[in-house]
């Protein structure tokens, strides 16, 4: 299995989040229909239309002629190694528009989260830090949403979340029944992931498609921080 998203940023600089139709724009300079009426259709039906049958193909084709055209590009050089970080000394620091200051005990991470977070925190973008890693940007994003939640310190210009999916997905939350769970973005009880995952998935089908679960997640968790930074006083 090849993600085309992170082949792309492995030899097109800078690196970023690639979907096919912007790869497709920007290694051919051509554009990738993607008519509402059939994107939209009915995909479960038991025969499939012309234009859904045609729609599916050249996603594929596009996705095997990137494929070869990506793979003979060369790869971009490794970012440089983080500088020794000292978490601690974003612990108590004031909040800015530069770094979310860490709770005053944050909750302990796997060794692997504790990695990530400590290159976010050394500058890395999400898909330098994947690259460096060898693993997804959404993975990334995952761990930093769970360092986001357990109270970490954290550079929110650095996750990768537009500032048009941020203001999308407020707009979604303002909307939400009065009774939505407003806590579902923190704990780590089965009740709570349930809870998020739940919650998420509704907020999911209220935005548009280019808008990821790790969007949503990363913006959830950035706002109760927010949330819990002004009710302490910060």
């Amino acid at each position: 299995m090849v993600e085309l998203s992170d082949l792309a940023s492995r030899v097109i600089a800078p690196p970023q989040r690639w979907s096919l139709a912007a790869l497709v724009a920007h290694v051919f300079k051509r554009q990738v229909p993607k008519p509402p009426g059939v994107r939209l259709g009915k995909w479960d039906a038991r025969v499939l239309s012309r234009e859904q049958e045609s729609y599916a193909a050249l996603d594929a084709w596009a996705s095997l002629r990137l494929h070869t055209q990506l793979r003979a590009l060369p790869l971009l050089p490794p970012p440089e190694p983080p500088p020794e970080l000292q978490v601690e000394q974003l612990q108590g620091c004031a909040a800015s528009t530069a770094v979310t200051s860490a709770v005053a005990a944050p909750a302990a991470l796997s060794h692997a989260k504790q990695g990530v977070l400590e290159m976010h925190l050394a500058g890395l973008t999400v898909p330098q830090i994947a690259a460096a890693r060898g693993i997804k940007p959404v993975t990334v994003e995952n761990y930093l949403a769970e360092a986001l939640v357990a109270g970490h310190g954290y550079f929110w210009h650095l996750l990768g979340v537009p500032d048009a999916a941020l203001a999308l997905i407020d707009a979604a939350v303002a909307s939400e029944p009065s009774d939505a769970p407003a806590q579902a973005a923190a704990g780590a009880a089965t009740d709570a992931d349930a809870a998020l995952r739940g919650r998420m998935k509704e907020l999911k089908a209220r935005l548009p498609e280019w808008i990821s679960f790790s969007f949503i997640r990363l913006a959830l968790a950035h706002r109760d921080r927010e949330a819990t930074s002004e009710n302490h006083g910060q």
